[in-house]
């Protein structure tokens, strides 16, 4: 079995290599949006219900990773993925290089998005442990190199013989909305907003916390919960204690303060058509290409972090840490998510969710992924500099994303996903609201598993007054294989 499967995997790689270099001018159009116009020309199609290809057959094969059989109800698996960025955009105003400290206004660089090392044990369906390491975010600028580390480690029992689980570890069992549970390599788009994921990089290591968490499905209703110790990192300095808060002296604005609180999390979710039933991880799928059914899922969930946030309120003069006010944050959402396959292989994917964070007054956070540029320490706009921009603020957010599989195949190279996603952000630390668009194409070469991504972002520009002055484009090519 081992060395068929090896031989998957070089069948497998041998026709990626050739049909890459026999299609260097298709690839070129893809990058420019073309195949989404003139695919059809000269081009023979193939509805997708044909017999697949080789190259097809083989991401079938090892997409559901390399599996030693352990007796007849016990496996374990592994599996490999990765995500590789070239990037070409604009830096906000305020921009200069990190090394030279000379102004910059654009970019251009190459990146490692993820590298995930996976493993699985599944003994008699009763008992099952998780793993997972990697790198996230290893960019070519500003890093001489990212350590791997581990992201999940956990074990869960399955209770009785129905779908209930109960586990414990460091795992990302979150809950709040199906995109806060997302499969880095089975996404709509190109790569997630950052909001669905509102403590990332503050008290979640890469999104994932330590504690125990709970898994199931009754009816048509699938739940998840946790309750979890957030990680409070010495050297994280968007975690304040209440001696800093009350030295900055910031009055009526909300920042993350230490504590010892727990978090509690929790996602439910009805299944009108098509149930999916809970999976060995959390992970969920934004789309299922249309091959799986029709579904139509409503989802409900919140998160909330003790005693997390803390401020000093308007009119106190030298405040100590007696004026320090406290409160926990707390953030809820409630999402849809809709797929209907149609004729010939084609489906339309639509997922909207608006959330509502509570995290103080006027909080803001940013982010600026991966980010190859630093602020100009005479003068840069207050979200930063580089790429940097809001994504979470005590307000609202509201999330909108389109995205349709096309009725054909590129001869035997797979098929085409045109996506659109809208950003609605009013926090009530800004003076305006705003919006931000993605817009972009995955080339499903073997579904999932190898696709090739181009997609154009764009990010609010705030002046010093906190208004929206402006907008920003990043472009964004993508190469991902996962096995």
């Amino acid at each position: 079995m081992l060395a068929s499967k090896a031989e998957l995997m070089a069948t497998f790689v041998n026709r990626i290599l050739e049909k890459f270099m026999k299609r260097t001018l298709l690839l070129s159009l893809l990058l420019a949006m073309a195949p989404l116009f003139i695919f059809a020309e000269g081009e023979e199609t193939a509805p997708v219900e044909e017999k697949k290809s080789q190259i097809q057959r083989a991401a079938d094969q090892l997409s559901k990773g390399m599996t030693i059989p352990i007796g007849a109800n016990s496996y374990f698996k592994y599996g490999i993925g990765a995500q590789t960025w070239f990037r070409a955009g604009e830096y906000n105003p305020g921009t200069i290089d990190r090394n030279t400290q000379l102004p910059e206004t654009n970019f251009e660089d190459f990146a490692m998005r993820r590298l995930r090392l996976l493993a699985y044990a599944n003994i008699e369906n009763k008992y099952f442990i998780f793993t997972q390491i990697g790198i996230t975010s290893h960019p070519t600028e500003g890093v001489s190199h990212q350590p791997i580390f581990v992201h999940d480690f956990w074990g869960k029992i399955r209770l009785g013989q129905g779908d209930h689980f109960i586990g414990a570890g460091q795992h990302m069992f979150m809950g709040l909305s199906r995109l806060s549970l997302v499969s880095y390599w089975r996404t709509n788009t190109l790569d997630n907003p950052s909001f669905n994921f509102p403590q990332v990089n503050v008290t979640d290591d890469f999104v994932r916390q330590m504690g125990v968490f709970f898994q199931g499905m009754t009816g048509r209703f699938k739940y998840m919960a946790s309750i979890n110790q957030p990680f409070q990192p010495s050297d994280v300095s968007k975690i304040m204690t209440k001696e800093e808060i009350a030295e900055k002296n910031d009055p009526d604005v909300a920042y993350n303060l230490r504590t010892s609180d727990l978090s509690y999390n929790a996602y439910l979710e009805y299944h009108f058509f098509t149930k999916e039933k809970p999976g060995f991880t959390p992970f969920n799928t934004m789309s299922h290409l249309g091959e799986k059914g029709r579904f139509l899922n409503l989802g409900a969930g919140f998160r909330y972090d003790g005693g997390a946030m803390g401020w000093v309120e308007e009119g106190v003069e030298n405040p100590t840490v007696d004026d320090v006010k406290s409160q926990g944050s707390l953030a809820t959402a409630v999402d849809i998510f809709y797929e209907e396959p149609m004729a010939k292989g084609a489906a339309l994917n639509v997922y909207a969710a608006w959330y509502r964070f509570d995290y103080g007054p006027n909080y803001l956070n940013t982010i600026g992924v991966m980010n190859p540029g630093a602020s100009d320490p005479a003068g840069s706009i207050p979200q930063g500099g580089g790429i940097s921009q809001y994504y979470l603020g005590t307000g609202n957010v509201g999330y909108l994303n389109l995205a349709y599989v096309m009725p054909f195949t590129i001869g035997e190279s797979g098929r085409l996903q045109p996506f659109a996603a809208l950003q609605y952000k009013d926090f009530e630390g800004l003076n305006e609201a705003s919006r931000q668009w993605d817009f972009g194409a995955h080339w499903l070469i073997a579904g999932h598993n190898v696709k090739l991504t181009m997609a154009y972002s764009t990010r609010p520009i705030y002046d010093e007054g906190l208004n929206w002055v402006d907008s920003k484009g990043l472009f964004i090519t993508q190469m991902q294989f996962r096995f």
